[in-house]
């Protein structure tokens, strides 16, 4: 991840220098994403052994801490619902999504 002053950007006037400094910053943000993540045996439900399978377990600070979507609404559910009854109603024709949404749209 990035830390939190990251994105805090020092302006110093000179146009050259201030570019150098921001392609430093570019630079270094590329390479923290590119290091491999440090993998820790707590991570795992069991120890390695050649041929299991093992589970990753999932810990509060791996967890988004974005909000929960929000719930699709009626016209999205609306268009979903037509959009497979059209595609079952005509099973022999190509389906053209655009099309679909076009005919599914005048209806609502």
């Amino acid at each position: 991840g990035h830390s939190n002053t990251d994105h805090v950007v020092k302006i110093t006037g000179n146009i050259r220098k201030d570019r150098v400094e921001e392609l430093k910053r570019a630079y270094q943000r590329r390479v923290r994403s590119s290091q491999p993540e440090s993998r820790g045996e707590d991570r795992w439900d069991k120890p390695k052994i050649p041929g299991e399978r093992r589970r990753r377990i999932a810990r509060e600070k791996d967890m988004p801490q974005a909000p929960p979507e929000p719930p699709p609404s009626g016209y999205i559910v609306f268009l979903a619902q037509m959009t497979t009854k059209i595609r079952h109603d005509r099973p022999n024709e190509h389906h053209n999504q655009s099309r679909v949404i076009q005919e599914i749209s005048k209806i609502w």
